[in-house]
């Protein structure tokens, strides 16, 4: 059986599209289970019609615990030995589990099997792939359906979570066990964190077809917390896993400049964020890497010719 936990916080909107998505599957030894986070825009009336479904379970929190208690609740209730997080925003093809569940038993060693996604906006049309904005090594070896070890999803995680949402993975349910299901240390990066350590237990399936639909649209927890907060998580799980995984100095400086230029992107689109939040992301940065805050400090020059040629040419 495969468990589909969908955890369910204030996107009615969606929530048609996302469940006819998870009947329409070709897998049929499936079941359901839907954790409302306490919604307060209709989510937990729509959602009752399902009440007496036989594939569905419902569970209405009556405090708003946040994704990570969600999604951790849900998974203590399934019966399945797969698990698949199916964000109530996004949606999926009709064989993704399927699909998904013939990669993850193909081999003993592979614990999580994940496709690409595809990028929809917020009325769901299709703007692209996420796997252009994968880094240049990742793009090689993963050029057709592939097996990766471990040690390499490691690495890769080092320049970004590979891995574009929950919605596009797999995994077993004993190794969601055996390392603790997701942390709440994170509130932006919880999935990244919760990726690196399964990596650490076994290897991951990457499948080129895009089989799930990744939704963005403005009213995220990203939108809410802010992009300060995403790159302090970051730094801190980037420069743990340092301590494991063995990195040339090319590497170590590819890695740097690369999280320089996220603080920067931060900076140039959310300005008044990073003016607010410059001390704290730097502070916090310095106690990790000292190194990296030169990387970051570079891109200043760069920032202000752009904002003083914006002022000029309005």
């Amino acid at each position: 059986m495969v468990s589909i936990v969908v955890t369910s916080f204030n996107h009615a909107e969606f929530l048609q599209q996302r469940m006819e998505s998870l009947f329409a599957q070709t897998y049929s030894n499936i079941e359901i289970i839907v954790i409302d986070d306490c919604s307060t825009d209709g989510s937990r009336e729509y959602l009752q019609q399902y009440s007496a479904h036989s594939k569905v379970r419902l569970f209405f929190l009556e405090k708003n615990y946040g994704y990570v208690f969600a999604s951790n609740f849900g998974v203590s209730q399934a019966k399945g030995e797969y698990i698949i997080f199916a964000e109530c925003d996004d949606f999926s093809e009709p064989d993704q589990i399927a699909t998904l569940y013939h990669a993850v038993t193909s081999n003993n060693n592979i614990g999580v099997a994940w496709s690409c996604s595809n990028m929809t906006d917020e009325t769901g049309n299709n703007i692209g792939t996420d796997f252009p904005i994968r880094n240049t090594a990742f793009q090689n070896y993963c050029r057709t359906d592939v097996q990766i070890p471990g040690s390499l999803i490691l690495k890769f995680m080092m320049h970004s979570c590979v891995v574009p949402n929950m919605s596009a993975a797999m995994f077993k349910k004993s190794m969601f066990t055996r390392i603790g299901g997701l942390s709440d240390k994170y509130r932006l990066s919880a999935d990244l964190d919760f990726w690196v350590r399964m990596a650490e237990v076994g290897d991951f399936y990457y499948l080129k077809r895009p089989l799930n639909y990744f939704r963005t649209h403005p009213d995220t927890v990203r939108t809410h917390l802010g992009r300060s907060v995403q790159l302090i998580e970051m730094v801190d799980i980037v420069f743990h896993l340092k301590k494991k995984v063995k990195r040339t100095w090319k590497e170590k400086i590819e890695i740097n400049i690369h999280l320089g230029y996220v603080w920067y992107y931060f900076a140039k689109n959310e300005f008044r964020s990073f003016y607010r939040t410059f001390v704290t992301v730097l502070s916090a940065t310095f106690r990790q890497e000292p190194l990296l805050l030169l990387f970051m400090l570079l891109n200043i020059p760069v920032l202000s010719v752009r904002k003083i040629g914006k002022l000029l040419n309005p």
